[in-house]
């Protein structure tokens, strides 16, 4: 990870007014004169921030950023969102349930996941009643930011695996492994959700069937007790399938899709008419195939159901069965769409009620098609319901410096929006420098802007890449004090 480099954000503050606030939050625990001086200072800077922002493109700047529990300690929140106000930003993703956890209290959550402050509760270092998220909309809206809630939806964490009471919820694949099974993480290392304390990827996140009404609910159940907190919105991340095996990963054969949990499958089944299509559909599932003594054998079992066409009459067996797979694997890839957007409808309901925006983050490809094989997040973000905002992850690496493919993948996802829906584009990267074969954000920004001057909102992922130093700081922090390091 590179050093902070500042570069050249928008609305940006001066050099010497950051450090004036830092060396005035540093001096306020001990002296009041300068405590009050600070809250000065960050009402001024927020009402530099609304008008700056109010005339500069975009009008809503936002960044992606993960708390730690020690986030609680005095002083330490309150410098993450001045160095967040100091570069423009007047909005902020916070994450809120991520990796099997969640960020609320110890003593205040109805959720089925462990608290992120649980171990800091549990060394005393912070009381059980200590509200981190509230904290952190409460000091973001003294400094003019708007806080959203970032939280992970189909993928549970790691930890949800541990529990027994909760295994019928997990997404299947036909050979009946969850999305954990190629996990690099050693079990016996990570009970008691130790997992939350590694570096998670695609092999250590455990999704769920978007079919299980208790999958929907325990969600519900976690955005509900999100929305007591009074967030200025929510953000709904993962809403799609595992890869596994990288982002260009396809699938093409229905014992690769994710819908063989008890749940899901019987959804399926279910939407068949007929007793023979049933039937032949649940022998497709458990062989990934249909061979001409299946549709024989089905024919001979359902004898007084008439088949539905001549055509069907005069076919021999072989060719229904070839007929039937095709038909089968397209209405298999349809049901695992229709599941994701049907999860992403119910969860976003409550957020809906409550009259404040609820946004979808997605990939611009997971909703791709080749040679008849598909994405494997199965990601259908063009169908998703209108109300719901897009927010893409543009993270296309153009070569040469450039943000070209960026602002196509940002086009695309233009072109197939409601008009009306807000579109948020997410972009990877930090200020004056690449990062990770990415241009740097002003690059990006000006030619999103010379592109598309329509959009309103932009956001940076992520402010770790930005304040590695004090991302890694507070992490340390995090270890040494909850783990005995």
């Amino acid at each position: 990870m590179p050093e902070a480099v500042w570069g050249d954000p928008s609305c940006g503050l001066p050099e010497a007014e950051r450090l004036e606030k830092q060396r005035l939050l540093e001096a306020s625990s001990t002296h009041p004169e300068a405590a009050e001086q600070y809250r000065a200072l960050i009402g001024s800077h927020a009402q530099h921030l609304q008008a700056c922002r109010a005339q500069t493109w975009p009008q809503t700047q936002a960044v992606w950023l993960r708390l730690y529990d020690t986030d609680a300690l005095p002083g330490v929140l309150d410098e993450v969102l001045d160095r967040i106000v100091n570069r423009g930003y007047n909005q902020v993703f916070v994450e809120t349930f991520y990796d099997g956890r969640v960020l609320l209290p110890e003593a205040d959550n109805p959720t089925p996941w462990r608290s992120v402050l649980q171990e800091a509760v549990a060394a005393g270092i912070l009381p059980a009643d200590t509200d981190l998220l509230a904290e952190v909309i409460e000091k973001g809206h003294a400094r003019g930011l708007q806080v959203h809630a970032w939280m992970f939806a189909m993928n549970f964490g790691y930890s949800f695996s541990e529990r027994a009471d909760r295994a019928p919820l997990l997404a299947r694949n036909g050979w009946g492994e969850t999305s954990i099974a190629q996990a690099r993480f050693d079990p016996g290392l990570l009970v008691d959700g130790q997992a939350f304390y590694e570096d998670a990827y695609e092999t250590e996140h455990l999704f769920v069937d978007p079919y299980h009404p208790q999958a929907r609910q325990d969600l519900i159940t976690a955005i509900t007790a999100i929305l007591a907190r009074q967030p200025d919105g929510i953000l709904l991340d993962y809403i799609r399938f595992p890869t596994a095996v990288g982002a260009d990963k396809w699938v093409s054969h229905p014992h690769e899709l994710w819908i063989h949990a008890e749940a899901s499958r019987s959804a399926l089944l279910d939407r068949m008419g007929r007793r023979r299509e049933r039937e032949l559909m649940h022998r497709y599932l458990q062989s990934g195939f249909l061979s001409a003594a299946d549709v024989a054998q089905v024919d001979s079992q359902y004898a007084d159901e008439p088949l539905p066409s001549v055509l069907d009459r005069l076919r021999t067996h072989a060719r229904r069965a070839q007929r039937y797979e095709a038909q089968f694997w397209q209405q298999a890839v349809d049901h695992a769409l229709q599941g994701v957007i049907d999860f992403l409808a119910a969860v976003a309901e409550p957020v809906l009620a409550e009259g404040i925006p609820v946004a979808a983050v997605f990939f611009p490809g997971g909703n791709r098609i080749q040679a008849g094989a598909y994405n494997a997040k199965l990601q259908p973000w063009d169908r998703f319901p209108a109300p719901i905002e897009r927010h893409p992850m543009s993270y296309a690496i153009c070569g040469d410096n450039n943000a070209t493919c960026v602002a196509d993948q940002v086009g695309e996802v233009i072109s197939k929006t409601p008009v009306g829906t807000p579109i948020c584009p997410v972009l990877a990267g930090t200020w004056g420098q690449p990062f990770g074969g990415h241009a740097s954000l002003e690059i990006q920004m000006e030619t999103l802007k010379s592109r598309y001057p329509q959009l309103e909102c932009v956001s940076h992922f992520v402010y770790s890449w930005m304040e590695p130093d004090s991302d890694r700081d507070r992490k340390f922090r995090l270890q040494a004090q909850t783990r005995g390091f």
